[in-house]
């Protein structure tokens, strides 16, 4: 229905790049994220705590493709079932 996807590449190891990633928070105007690791995706879920408001934004996948110091980042943006109707 709704989704968006990205590709990125970078001369980075796809270790390091989780590794820079997952668990931590990222704010984006004025909306907190968390990433995740789930099995071979990442996934950037919106911290709903403070504003319910926020619950509305999508859940993103992260697909992390590496071939030894380069790695191609796949971003796919969909929205949540609940809001799909």
């Amino acid at each position: 229905m709704f989704t968006r996807t990205h590709q990125y590449k970078f001369s980075v190891p796809k270790e390091l790049l989780k590794y820079r990633l997952v668990g931590n928070h990222i704010t984006i105007h004025r909306h907190d994220f968390e990433v995740l690791e789930d099995e071979q995706l990442l996934s950037i879920i919106p911290v709903v705590e403070e504003d319910a408001k926020r619950s509305t934004l999508p859940i993103t996948q992260v697909e992390l493709k590496g071939d030894g110091n380069k790695t191609e980042m796949v971003i796919t943006s969909r929205m949540k079932a609940i809001e799909a109707g």
